[in-house]
């Protein structure tokens, strides 16, 4: 990759571009929520080719460092080769721009950037789009080893061409994505080579300098996602000019046909995460409501190969093809495979329990696809970053590949969408305006555990004032018995209190006790000033911290007044219902309720009830465990038989943790999810590493492995050093050995009848007995 990090905002020395399209189409800012009513922009599926061609001096060049944003999307090329797709997506009022290192795509002489700019035009939760904002600036600074500088700058030189080689019959998912049937008879091709023909191209509608005021640009802090070769696992020739493709598993990336055939021939692509009932057959009409159904036509060139790429990404395992002429290769079909970069020092676990590895797999594998510019929920139907999956993909993602990075933006884009309203939007970033009060309480949640792991008091202070606007957002709902009452939102009326999903899931909690006073709703707000008092201990402000504290005493014992059930030691789901709700006994242990019959009768509830909650929040499920040091209970309810449990999963044939326990519990479940990766949290807390304080200081070695693992061997990335920690069980001891790459101070604490100590372990291996309580 080429991406280079910038610490400060650069001067732009630039022209941004439009397509000339856009010269009189007014700016909107189309914030809204009825997914019902989709909304479009009168110009929508955009497609618009931009170049420039310079000269190079014939000198050794030190460094060619090139600024780049698009609006909606970029795809980069550097004398043909393709550099980067970006931006990650932004509101306008924070968006984002990339830096690269391109010298080594750089030749003396005449030289060509090119970029592929979309504009989709469409509400959803995808891209910022459907506000009329388009086009691309660029700027490429050259300093050559002689002290000479040289600039080239996106102005009237560039020349643009208005791409109609992608037409589209119909939309997939909640509006996420036109489909793509490509025309390469209107297809320019070379035109991001030197020497293309540009000369019956259009030059670009150019703006305010150096950029049009709605915007106000930053540097991205994430690096552009990473792209590498997917070839098909098995080929299966079914007919003439029919074959079905298997790559194995479940990938997210966008398709690439290479074909020789008569012109106007016309080839038919399906894309699908599993097959038929037949197995014979790609299902190209997914579960998830994408009909993943398209068109090539070829251009007919005698003299080589036509080469069809799809623009934007999908998810899938499978392609089937029809009317391919001549004979299909895996060089015939590849797919880009994109994702979020991943190290090459990223976790590797390996245990003797066949199964747990096969879910931990099944969970990596799914972090990674459904990790791309930010967390996002499916890389269908929606390709949405909600705060649910943030906070679960989030830490996995962090425990698997020790980069902050992306948590940090996820963060600040919590941050921009409380300027369109103050309790956050669920998703980030969108024009999708959806509350939900347990959404808006992940924020301040995945705010303490990033500034655990990175101590960036930066981020913490940056986030104080959005915090207050939550609280007092949902302060307005308060009654006079001092709970909150119906939560109602600006923008949309529904699932203010989501509790779980899909709805099968939520124990008990129908849209009628949602939409009025409930339990839920007021725990989610009881642990939304409780996680917020905590940030202002971090941030040494002790007077504020207090006084939240105090405000959520107040809420705790209005709580148990209304919903408390003195008899049985649980909570009652409304304060009209006697139902005991699964959902609300993990919340009050979670946040820690003083309750009046104490914490056993929940305890032992929850305990007893097993999974009945969504793969989602499993996490606060299994963290109440943890801290109730019900550390086998965990592993038995992972590796259950029960049907709610990750085996299920496996047993459906899924290479990718999905969206709920069994795809028919959701009528259009996706089979790529990864907020149902819990499992990789629980895995480091198992072996246990964390930090001893916040910011990674001093490593804490606190393991508490599962009496139902034999042996295994667990390697990580943490801010202090790379860790192997591998152990083997004999009798009533577990004997550990902790290996570092570097020394560091470490707090060893093997028991929970021991306070723990602290050793400078040195690089290498350092060996610990660990004797059953």
């Amino acid at each position: 990759m080429y991406d280079i990090s910038v610490n400060r905002n650069i001067e732009w020395k630039a022209f941004w571009l439009h397509d000339p399209i856009f010269k009189k189409q007014p700016v909107i800012q189309p914030v809204d929520a009825r997914r019902s009513k989709y909304l479009r922009t009168e110009i929508h599926n955009r497609h618009t080719l931009f170049r420039k061609e310079f000269n190079v001096e014939n000198l050794p060049v030190k460094s060619a460092k090139l600024y780049v944003t698009a609006d909606d999307c970029y795809k980069a090329y550097v004398n043909g080769k393709f550099l980067a797709y970006g931006p990650a997506q932004a509101l306008s009022f924070a968006y984002n721009y990339n830096a690269f290192e391109i010298k080594k795509l750089l030749k003396p002489g005449l030289n060509t950037i090119a970029f592929h700019i979309f504009y989709q035009g469409m509400l959803n939760m995808a891209l910022i789009s459907v506000d009329n904002l388009n086009g691309m600036i660029c700027m490429l600074e050259m300093e050559y080893t002689n002290g000479k500088t040289q600039r080239v700058s996106s102005d009237d030189s560039f020349k643009c061409y208005q791409l109609m080689a992608y037409s589209s019959d119909k939309v997939y998912g909640y509006e996420t994505q036109f489909s793509e049937n490509i025309n390469l008879n209107q297809f320019p091709y070379g035109w991001n080579k030197t020497g293309f023909n540009d000369s019956d191209w259009l030059t670009p509608f150019i703006s305010s300098i150096p950029y049009p005021m709605s915007y106000n640009l930053a540097p991205q802090i994430t690096p552009t996602v990473s792209f590498d070769i997917s070839y098909p696992v098995n080929i299966i020739r079914k007919t003439k000019g029919n074959y079905l493709l298997d790559f194995g598993q479940e990938i997210c990336g966008n398709t690439v046909v290479t074909a020789k055939g008569k012109k106007d021939h016309v080839i038919i692509i399906w894309h699908a995460e599993e097959l038929d009932e037949d197995g014979t057959s790609a299902r190209h009409n997914m579960r998830c409501g994408c009909d993943y159904e398209e068109t090539i036509t070829l251009s007919g060139k005698e003299d080589k190969s036509d080469t069809a790429e799809f623009f934007d990404f999908k998810a899938f395992r499978y392609i089937e093809v029809f009317n391919f002429p001549g004979k299909l290769t895996k060089k015939s079909i590849f797919v880009n495979h994109r994702h979020y970069p991943i190290p090459k020092n990223h976790a590797i676990n390996k245990t003797d329990n066949a199964l747990f590895q096969k879910i931990w797999e099944m969970c990596e594998k799914g972090i990674i696809e459904g990790t791309q510019e930010s967390y996002i929920d499916c890389p269908t139907r929606e390709k949405g970053a909600f705060l649910g999956d943030g906070l679960i993909t989030g830490l996995s993602h962090l425990s698997y590949t020790n980069d902050a990075r992306i948590m940090k933006k996820f963060l600040y884009d919590c941050m921009n969408s409380a300027r369109l309203c103050p309790g956050l939007f669920c998703t980030t970033v969108t024009y999708d305006a959806s509350q939900m009060i347990d959404y808006s309480l992940v924020f301040p949640i995945v705010l303490n555990k990033y500034f655990e792991y990175t101590n960036d008091i930066k981020t913490l202070k940056d986030a104080l004032n959005v915090l207050e606007g939550i609280l007092s957002y949902y302060a307005q709902f308060y009654e006079p018995e001092g709970i909150l009452g119906q939560i109602k939102h600006v923008h949309r009326d529904q699932y203010t209190v989501l509790v779980d999903w899909p709805v099968i899931y939520r124990d008990g909690y129908t849209d009628e006790i949602i939409n009025s006073s409930n339990c839920f709703g007021n725990l989610a707000y009881l642990g939304i000033l409780k996680e917020t008092s905590k940030v202002y201990s971090y941030t040494k402000n002790e007077l504020r911290a207090e006084a939240l504290l105090q405000k959520a005493r107040q809420l705790e014992k209005a709580l148990i007044k209304a919903f408390y059930d003195y008899d049985t030691g649980l909570f009652n789901i409304s304060k009209t219902s006697s139902y005991h709700n699964f959902h609300d006994a993990v919340f009050a242990l979670y946040f820690g309720l003083q309750l009046p019959k104490g914490y056993k009768p929940i305890l032992d509830f929850i305990k007893a009830r097993g999974i009945v909650c969504g793969v989602y929040f499993t996490y606060y499920y299994f963290s109440v465990l943890y801290s109730y040091r019900e550390y086998d209970k965990i592993f038995e309810l992972m590796v259950s038989d029960e049907r709610n449990s990750w085996k299920t999963m496996l047993n459906t044939g899924v290479t990718t943790c999905i969206e709920a326990w069994h795809p028919d519990d959701k009528k259009n479940c996706s089979l790529c999810h990864p907020w149902s990766s819990s499992p990789m949290i629980f895995n480091d807390i198992f072996y246990g590493i964390s930090s001893y304080g916040t910011g990674y200081k001093t490593l804490q070695f606190k393991p508490r492995m599962p009496k139902q693992f034999s042996s295994g061997k667990y390697t990580k990335p943490t801010p202090l050093s790379d860790i192997t920690v591998s152990f083997k069980r004999e009798g009533n001891r577990v004997i550990y050995q902790l290996t570092l790459k570097k020394a560091c101070q470490v707090f060893v604490c093997l028991s929970d009848k021991e306070k723990g100590h602290f050793i400078d372990a040195p690089a290498g291996i350092t060996e610990f007995i660990q004797v059953s309580d």
